[in-house]
């Protein structure tokens, strides 16, 4: 089958087949690597991956013969799988072959890989970004020793593996601060999925610097609407006067993700947490 036929396909509009042929592609020597990569980003978007499937992404994640990117692209694959699976309990009535032996299978071999520092940094990032989709004991001290890199490229992953693990607030309002743009960006998305309310203040503030930016609004729009305040809700409010459709939609949706406005202004008035200048 062409791949790059499934590629313009929604994931619910996929064969059934598609995981076998997704790992036939990835098994075949002859493959060409653009192919490999093509097989790998279908496989991240096909939902519940199968065991067999997740071993050959595994595989192919741990060949130190194959491109770094694809290594890379392999592991990120896995994420979503992760995730879904933590949330789901193994019990899916869409994917009947997904189960917890997949799962464990999938979380205990990247912890495996993580640990190999022979891999190359691109791998192992990719490797601690996609596991972190499912937090375990050992993701905490890994994200802060990814921290405290001089290796700006870990501490971009260990931020954005912050929105995934929990108490790490201060390290998120420090990287907010961060002279490094793409760490600020990520600290931005991080603020947002853990609902930091005293992020707001320094994420509205970064915005108002760069008023221009849509890449950096539509971050902020969909923080808000993990964030909740007060202040992000007429913020939100702000954004749908705006002409531009996309920037309206991304704050319509962002506000049905808040508390229903008569429960919120409740809370935010009886509830210091929620308090925010």
């Amino acid at each position: 089958m062409d791949l790059h036929f499934l590629k313009n396909l929604p994931p619910w509009e996929f064969p059934e087949e598609i995981q076998d042929i997704l790992l036939s592609v990835l098994n075949d020597p002859a493959t060409k690597t653009t192919d490999k990569l093509l097989a790998v980003e279908l496989a991240g978007s096909a939902g519940f991956l199968t065991l067999p499937l997740a071993k050959g992404l595994i595989t192919l994640v741990d060949d130190e013969c194959e491109d770094v990117e694809l290594r890379s692209m392999a592991a990120i694959a896995l994420g979503p799988t992760l995730e879904m699976s933590a949330l789901d309990e193994y019990d899916n009535p869409y994917f009947e072959d997904f189960d917890k032996e997949s799962h464990c299978y999938i979380k205990n071999s990247l912890n495996r890989l993580h640990n190999k520092t022979s891999l190359p940094i691109q791998v192992r990032r990719s490797i601690l970004e996609a596991s972190v989709r499912d937090p375990q004991d050992w993701h905490k001290e890994a994200v802060l020793k990814a921290y405290d890199s001089d290796d700006p490229s870990w501490r971009i992953t260990a931020v954005f593996c912050m929105g995934y693990i929990a108490e790490l607030e201060l390290q998120i309002m420090e990287a907010l601060n961060d002279e490094n743009s793409d760490i600020c960006f990520e600290a931005i998305i991080a603020a947002g999925s853990q609902g930091l309310h005293a992020a707001w203040p320094l994420i509205f503030e970064l915005q108002s610097r760069s008023p221009e930016d849509k890449d950096l609004l539509l971050t902020v729009i969909d923080a808000a609407g993990g964030i909740a305040t007060l202040e992000a809700r007429h913020f939100l409010s702000h954004c749908l006067s705006l002409e531009d459709e996309e920037i309206v939609e991304a704050a319509q949706e962002a506000l049905s993700m808040m508390t229903p406005a008569e429960d919120f202004f409740d809370d935010y008035y009886e509830n210091d947490d929620i308090k925010t200048h």
